[in-house]
């Protein structure tokens, strides 16, 4: 697949419809809040606040958690 075959959506088109399908989903949002990177017995873990960025007002808000062999593996946010 190349980048263009790619289809963003943004957060608040998600619903459960669409994670039923078990399916990678790529979205877009704002990082309104991000941990620093910690490491665990096994790997490193940050966890990420996106929200889409028609409702950064409303305070809904995913979390994502990114789970890394190594720390340079993380993103720099």
């Amino acid at each position: 697949m190349s980048k263009t075959d790619i289809n963003y959506i943004n957060l608040n088109a998600l619903n459960e419809e669409i994670a039923i399908k078990e399916e990678d989903v790529n979205f877009y949002g704002v990082v309104i809040d991000a941990t620093f990177p910690y490491q665990t017995e096994k790997r490193y873990v940050m966890t990420c606040k996106v929200a889409d960025p028609s409702t950064i007002d409303e305070k809904e808000y995913v979390n994502v958690v990114f789970l890394a062999n190594e720390l340079e593996q993380l993103p720099i946010i």
